[in-house]
């Protein structure tokens, strides 16, 4: 069976975030159970090249690789006018398109309407709260018109969180169409296992964010929060990650006196990340709108981390499956102040820690990329 990935960006690129490292696992867990996998992507951020041949220490994975030309660039949208060409030339038996807010998905769901090829959506995002007036107008405009139409033609649409189901159930979309497929992670390199060398510098408590720094994952609501508690806890804030608002968050940091224990790292490596990981006590994640079920939570739970996470999208599904962690109102960053001094008191802080490890037992059952590579070829199966 030939399945066609469609997104934006792919490995490697600037820009590895959740759907990029979903459609990566997916991927090779597909070619590793036999599947022959072509992902089309964008030529954005990265290498022009037509190949490339993923590497895994168990075995080789093949994957092709086909970055289109980007003729623009809308709102982190490749407009990529070769992909029409590429659908209708390649014998796919299925196309798999992940969010429906892109130009290939678009593409293929006009594709879908002329070839009758199934069509696998996979959406990764809840709708996203913006400040600004012209992507408000331009995302409600598309929701009204260009989503529904992608919705409506595609055979099955996966979901990540139940949360997301309910919220494309209100879209009008048939309950028979949807199917619930969580996100997969590695617990083997997401293990406290994997780098000894790692040293906690300090008795300050270090909480660590990762992610995309963009409005909505609400760093700067953390930054007020970190100046909240700066004067009762010795504390310090490691943020990973790159992107638009960077720099207005540097300036932020700097205007609430906190600089000093405020860390942007930017982009690092693998290694760089899993020792971030191991050095922290506490991981945060402050987002506002967007999120669906986020990888870094899921990767601070397999390091057996205490966690604060809004209460947004898909998050509060983890909740209602167990996993200890303290759940709190977006944009709220008293909230996460509060959570933060709850945690240091040694009674909380030790209870805290216990469940960390409970919840990792509980995410490998649920959330493994083996569970998740399974689940969807059975979605494929349906449509053949």
């Amino acid at each position: 069976m030939h399945i066609c990935m469609l997104c934006n960006f792919f490995y490697p690129t600037a820009l590895f975030g959740g759907i990029e490292k979903h459609v990566y696992n997916l991927s090779k867990g597909l070619s590793e159970a036999g599947f022959e996998v072509s992902v089309i992507t964008s030529d954005l951020f990265t290498y022009s090249g037509r190949k490339w041949f993923a590497q895994s220490e168990s075995q080789n994975e093949k994957i092709m690789i086909q970055r289109l030309h980007t003729f623009a660039d809308l709102m982190n949208n490749p407009i990529t006018p070769g992909l029409l060409f590429k659908l209708f030339q390649n014998g796919f038996d299925i196309i798999h398109c992940h969010d429906h807010y892109y130009f290939g998905s678009l593409t293929s769901a006009c594709v879908r309407r002329i070839q009758k090829k199934p069509l696998v959506l996979t959406i990764h995002t809840s709708k996203v709260n913006y400040r600004q007036i012209f992507p408000s107008l331009i995302r409600s405009i598309y929701d009204l018109s260009f989503s529904r139409y992608v919705l409506n033609m595609c055979d099955r649409i996966i979901v990540l969180s139940e949360a997301l189901r309910k919220k494309v159930l209100v879209d009008n979309v048939p309950l028979s169409k949807i199917r619930c497929i969580p996100n997969g992670i590695d617990f083997d390199e997401f293990s406290t296992n994997t780098f000894t060398t790692s040293k906690r510098s300090g008795k300050s408590n270090v909480l660590l964010f990762v992610g995309r720094l963009v409005e909505r994952k609400g760093v700067h609501v953390l930054l007020e929060a970190i100046k909240l508690v700066s004067n009762q806890l010795n504390c310090r804030l490691v943020i990973i990650g790159d992107g638009p608002e960077r720099n207005k968050l540097e300036k932020l940091s700097k205007a609430l006196e906190i600089d000093s224990i405020v860390s942007f790292l930017g982009h690092v490596s693998q290694k760089k990340l899993i020792e971030a990981y191991q050095s922290s006590d506490i991981f945060v994640l402050p987002s506002i709108s967007g999120e669906v079920q986020p990888f870094v939570l899921l990767e601070a739970i397999a390091f057996q981390k205490p966690f604060i996470a809004t209460k947004v999208g898909g998050i509060p599904d983890l909740e209602r499956q167990g996993l200890i962690g303290y759940y709190v109102e977006p944009n709220n960053p008293i909230a996460i102040a509060d959570a933060v001094l709850d945690f240091s008191q040694t009674t909380t802080n030790n209870f805290m820690k216990n469940k960390s490890n409970i919840n990792r037992i509980m995410a490998e059952q649920k959330f493994s990329i083996e569970r998740m590579v399974k689940d969807t070829i059975k979605v494929y199966e349906e449509l053949l």
